[in-house]
């Protein structure tokens, strides 16, 4: 594999010296993986969001039941994160990741 150094300037180097230093990141699998996951997750998301949004307001036609909405999605973001914070520092660290991800699928299917 070549030489990765930062270039001094990006017109001291030649494009492909900067081509590959720029896309090296992406040459690793599992750096790969976890940004093609990450778009989609958060393509569903953002697509459920918007979902919830617009079934809000084609069913009340109302901007404040739309608002409501949105509070009523974003409070848990706003309320539970310091209890979050007492519990892992409560619970052993190595199943730390592993135990909300099945919650998380929970609480995305029971509102469909």
């Amino acid at each position: 594999m070549g030489d990765l150094r930062i270039p001094e300037t990006a017109e001291s180097a030649p494009p492909d010296a900067v081509t590959r230093y720029r896309f090296a990141p992406v040459r690793n699998r599992n750096f790969s993986l976890l940004w093609g996951d990450l778009l989609l997750s958060n393509t569903g998301t953002w697509m459920q969001t918007v979902a919830q949004g617009w079934l809000v307001i084609t069913l009340t036609n109302s901007p404040g039941w739309l608002g409501a909405a949105a509070l009523a999605r974003s409070l848990p973001y706003l309320v539970l994160p310091p209890f979050g914070g007492v519990l892992a520092d409560r619970i052993d660290r190595i199943h730390l990741p592993t135990r909300p991800t099945p919650r998380i699928g929970v609480t995305i299917e029971v509102p469909a």
